[in-house]
């Protein structure tokens, strides 16, 4: 937050969790000036916003879903100063029209979230973030802050390098969580290994995560076709969430299907979910 206040660029890696949008949302109410928020995920900027509504906080987010009338009121609350924080994409915040429209209003910084994205040795590389190098030369001044739960010390420098960053302030925290464990097995018998899992939270909501959209369907069929707890498994089919691998599910009752899509950057209560599994082993290994 001293980062951001004093103007100064900076690279942050908090765990999930750990309080990286409070380090750009606080900052941005107490400058003058609108704070731009770089957001991968349609579902992420809408969670993002409304959390903040809820608070008071005026922020707004554009994209794909917004009908032109809408797109235009948030245009014209920038302007009278009725937003402090707006939340886009990579691929419209460098389009030719946004760069032009928020030259004629008073940006406070630029916050990249999920940084990573920048980099291809991060393990979700995404082309169109390279293209927010131009904000040093569009915006001269201008602070930006990178944000990220999962950079390598090769990622962070790629991530400095991308967005040419000038000197700016490393900041890396703890990583420890005390109240999660993790377990890794050779995969054998797939199906009997999942219903292990779920046979010891039988009373609570989990993930497993599949490679494959058949996998994930084929899995499902193999819990429902079980009974007990299996019977109660539903999936999450992909293409729920734009630019989302969504993958697929086990839960125990109706008021747990909130706890799995939270994961999914698609509601905002995830106090009950317990378990996540992994059903393959994704192509990246920095995964």
């Amino acid at each position: 937050m001293q980062a951001v206040v004093a103007g100064r660029d900076s690279v942050v890696v908090l765990p999930t969790g750990g309080g990286k949008s409070l380090c750009f949302q606080a900052p941005a109410l107490c400058q003058p000036g609108l704070a731009v928020v770089v957001s991968p995920l349609i579902s992420l900027m809408k969670d993002q916003v409304d959390a903040l509504g809820d608070c008071g906080v005026p922020a707004a987010c554009v994209n794909s879903t917004l009908l032109p009338g809408e797109k235009r009121q948030v245009a014209e609350d920038i302007r009278s100063g009725r937003v402090k924080i707006l939340y886009l994409s990579p691929e419209r915040l460098m389009t030719d029209r946004t760069l032009e429209f928020l030259q004629g209003v008073s940006v406070s910084f630029f916050a990249i979230d999920e940084a990573h994205c920048i980099s291809e040795w991060g393990h979700d590389f995404r082309p169109e973030y390279r293209t927010l190098r131009r904000l040093k030369e569009t915006f001269p001044g201008v602070a930006v802050h990178a944000y990220t739960a999962t950079a390598t010390h090769r990622v962070r420098d790629d991530v400095v390098r991308e967005l040419q960053l000038a000197n700016p302030e490393i900041l890396i925290g703890s990583f420890d969580r005390p109240n999660l464990v993790y377990r890794v097995q050779p995969r054998k018998e797939l199906r009997r290994q999942v219903r292990e899992v779920i046979d010891r939270h039988p009373d609570d909501a989990g993930l497993i995560y599949c490679i494959r959209r058949t996998d994930v369907e084929e899995l499902c069929a193999d819990l429902q076709a079980a009974g007990d707890a299996g019977s109660r498994a539903a999936r999450i089919a992909e293409g729920l969430v734009a630019d989302a691998s969504t993958r697929i599910v086990y839960h125990q009752d109706e008021s747990q299907v909130e706890a799995t899509r939270q994961l999914l950057g698609l509601s905002q209560s995830e106090s009950q979910l317990i378990s996540l599994l992994s059903a393959g082993v994704s192509p990246s290994r920095s995964r």
